[in-house]
């Protein structure tokens, strides 16, 4: 009897323990997931979007870094745009939030988030959909401006950005 409570009392303790590591276990994991970005959110073109930057690691080239951020701006003077770069590998792929407002100048009465990808090639952050039906460049003017041309079609909207 004495026995069998004892391997009992191990067994619980056992289980104890394990389920203790296993939190410690998920808590480090996400805590190394959560510190990766600064966890941010802007209030602009007329919503409230949470982003995340995760600042340029060492073996990106120095050229690329400065895209990284937020840049704030507007194409031909008739709607608010917000370009996030969020994250920049060393290869120069780009993760990007892209922020719109409201354009009846463009037809779009309603503001909205996509997520993109792009490249930053030769000083140029070039965005396409998959259909190349829409794409956009960036290029830096200075530290902190960028100037940009998107194309929907035939139809080019050129703008200036400014670092947020």
């Amino acid at each position: 009897m004495i026995v069998r409570t004892l391997s009992n009392l191990e067994y619980q303790l056992n289980r104890i323990v394990r389920s203790i590591l296993l939190g410690i276990s998920a808590f480090a994991l996400l805590s190394c997931f959560a510190s990766r970005g600064d966890a941010r959110a802007i209030s602009v073109c007329e919503q409230t979007i949470e982003y995340h930057l995760f600042p340029p690691v060492a073996d990106v080239p120095p050229a690329i870094r400065p895209f990284s951020g937020v840049w704030v701006g507007e194409w031909d003077q008739q709607q608010c745009i917000v370009l996030i770069v969020e994250e920049i590998a060393k290869d120069g792929t780009a993760f990007i939030k892209y922020l719109w407002g409201r354009s009846l100048y463009r037809g779009m009465g309603t503001p909205d988030i996509s997520q993109w990808s792009g490249k930053i090639d030769k000083g140029v952050l070039r965005l396409r959909d998959h259909t190349n039906a829409v794409k956009a460049e960036f290029q830096i003017i200075n530290s902190d401006e960028l100037e940009g041309t998107y194309w929907k079609g035939a139809q080019a909207y050129r703008g200036k950005f400014v670092r947020h």
